[in-house]
């Protein structure tokens, strides 16, 4: 491995702030003896807030900034300190990033390497001890930079022990069109274009606080940042907002529809953000999440500590705040005009452990994340940590009170998920030990020709909340050239996989039982070709409706037109208690009882349905292949 220590760092100007901020790392090495040896085009900005150039569409995945390590553990008296050593790739297509800068930060030191010709790089620590990726930066690439204190990916280095097998991907700059329309689909020059969330989670550091405006053909471009939301406002029309997601990010193309009601999206939220000893906070980061499930607004606070929070629809609000250092917030149920809202941070609490396997050997690498309860059957990813550490230790800090799923994994392993942990203001000990899992193995094939799809990525869908998949615990493989592909180290159950590939529309298989130590397959994966994803957005198995969580139950919100449950008089507002017989209040969460309503192409599901507040039916509905 070719890599090297830089003194000529390209860090951002802020990276020097960071040298005050090292000693939060001492929880990491705390004083004890030392070991003796880790399924959802011009900007008239200035040009350089565009994208510096056009790169190929990639197909549509469910990315995490790192993937769930398969690490090693070598003796390596070169490194008397310790070593970490990995690979830098793409997201697009898992390709090498040469001269990529990856800046770690230990306790009191900050030190850079750069990445080989082939993506690898070897960090050599100086000092035995904690370290966290701070940032990494490549031409062409979106720069890794969390917040402060919040980095999460953390490195023990222990004496003459190298760990091997940090794979830490870049989402390439992607341009996307964003267009901009009135309620009557009619494009909209001179709209005001601007990002919303994006100083949050791993690119905190990397904020764009720029307004863009659309031409005249209502349209500009900018750099895609996936995951995130752009607002969109325009006198006297309204406001509208639209999140960057898989398929805009597949075909290029983002459609923000304005607001046909300007008025009624002008309403307010004030109030203040204080400090856990009652002073103002500046700089805290405050979101709304209506109930309405609307996109958010958001604001900074300022040398008061106090925040606005703009453009918000009518009813009722969930409002978080958050800051580096402190556990975030909110409050829930605040309606919109609210002038006086305060909300105070405090220093939360943690979750420490240790990931293993049965027989009690370390995990050198693994990813965990904590799933904070937000009613029977709804998640929200609270945090997460992928840790290199011999020791198999994890910690996750700066939790708010509540309960907790806690998830764990690694390459080749399955997931192992320890439920309702509560959590007050202190620290809570959950050892993770990784079960056996199962295979699904199989084959993608062109549907028209028969052909083998070759570097089709195939992925385990693994939904961590409620909702699409918020972590980066990904079970995937790609297919040779004659299209065979082999997933290991897949938890037991009912699952269901995902195939993308160029020029060809994605597609779910669902109705997979894996059992430990067998091969749920062959599974055989047949591609719609198609280079143009509109229209064709996915193919799937299921009985054709959109739902949310509703208490125990799950509220039907759309339904897929020609589908079973249209075909079976399944009506919008309609809510599932059961599936199968089995009540949704006894499944674990959200995405199990998704998974509970699809299955193989043909076969039935029996529903309990409750109709406005007394009708209560069963129904069977037959699930068949729909495009979404």
């Amino acid at each position: 491995m070719a890599s090297m220590s830089t003194d000529r760092p390209r860090w951002p100007w802020w990276l020097a702030a960071l040298v005050v901020l090292v000693a939060m790392l001492a929880w990491w090495w705390p004083a004890a003896p030392e070991p003796e040896r880790e399924p959802s085009t011009e900007a008239s900005h200035p040009p350089a807030a565009t994208a510096r150039r056009r790169s190929p569409r990639p197909p549509p995945r469910h990315p995490g900034i790192i993937e769930a390590p398969s690490a090693s553990v070598h003796e390596d008296v070169q490194a008397p300190a310790g070593a970490l050593a990995g690979t830098v790739i793409s997201w697009l297509d898992a390709s090498p990033v040469p001269d990529a800068e990856l800046t770690f930060m230990g306790v009191g030191t900050i030190h850079s390497v750069v990445t080989d010709h082939d993506g690898r790089f070897v960090f050599e620590a100086p000092e035995p001890g904690p370290y966290t990726l701070a940032s990494v930066l490549a031409d062409g690439f979106l720069p890794y930079a969390p917040e402060l204190g919040q980095a999460p990916l953390h490195y023990v280095a222990r004496p003459e022990e190298r760990v091997e097998g940090a794979t830490i991907e870049l989402r390439p700059e992607l341009e996307l069109v964003v267009r901009i329309e009135d309620p009557r689909s009619t494009p909209v020059p001179g709209a005001e274009v601007r990002w919303l969330g994006i100083g949050t989670g791993e690119a905190a550091l990397a904020d764009d606080d720029d307004t863009y405006v659309s031409d005249r053909r209502g349209e500009l471009r900018l750099t895609a940042r996936l995951d995130a939301w752009l607002e969109a406002r325009h006198d006297p029309l309204g406001v509208g907002r639209a999140r960057v997601d898989e398929h805009a990010l597949s075909v290029g193309t983002l459609v923000i529809t304005l607001s046909p009601d300007a008025p009624a999206a002008r309403a307010t939220i004030a109030g203040r953000v204080l400090d856990p000893v009652g002073e103002p906070l500046p700089g805290a980061r405050v979101l709304s999440d209506p109930a309405s499930d609307e996109p958010s607004a958001e604001a900074v606070t300022d040398e008061d500590g106090a925040f606005v929070l703009h453009d918000l629809v009518p009813g009722p609000h969930r409002v978080e705040a958050r800051h580096p250092g402190f556990a975030p917030v909110w409050a829930s149920g605040v309606p919109a005009g609210a002038d006086a809202l305060v909300l105070q941070l405090s220093p939360g609490a943690s979750i420490v452990g240790t990931i293993a396997l049965a027989d009690g050997t370390t995990i050198p690498g693994a990813t965990v994340v904590a799933l904070r309860h937000t009613g029977r059957l709804a998640r929200a990813s609270q945090a997460q940590t992928t840790v290199f550490d011999t020791e198999g230790e994890y910690r996750l800090d700066g939790l708010p009170p509540g309960t907790y799923d806690v998830i764990g994994g690694a390459a080749g392993h399955a997931l192992v998920r320890v439920s309702s942990v509560e959590l007050d203001a202190s620290a809570v000990e959950v050892p993770l030990v990784l079960p056996a899992g199962g295979t699904i193995s199989g084959r993608v094939i062109d549907e028209r020709t028969g052909a083998p799809v070759p570097r089709a990525r195939v992925e385990v869908e693994r939904s961590l909340g409620a909702g699409a998949s918020v972590a980066p615990l990904r079970a995937s493989a790609l297919s040779d050239d004659e299209g065979r592909f082999e997933i290991r180290g897949v938890e037991p159950g009912r699952c269901s996989i995902h195939a993308y590939a160029l020029d060809h529309v994605p597609r779910a298989i669902s109705g997979l039982q894996v059992v430990p130590g067998a091969d749920a397959g062959p599974v055989e994966i047949a591609l719609r070709p198609g280079s143009d994803g509109v229209g064709e957005r996915f193919d799937f198995v299921g009985i054709g409706v959109m739902v949310r969580v509703d208490g125990d139950a799950l509220r039907v919100t759309g339904l897929v037109e020609g589908g079973g449950a249209e075909r079976a008089g399944l009506l919008e507002g309609d809510r599932l208690l059961s599936v199968d017989g089995v009540p949704l209040s006894e499944l674990i969460d959200f995405g199990e009882a998704v998974q509970a309503l699809r299955g193989r192409e043909g076969t039935e599901v029996l529903l309990q349905v409750q109709r406005g507040e007394d009708e209560i039916f069963e129904v069977i509905v037959i699930r068949s292949r729909l495009q979404g």
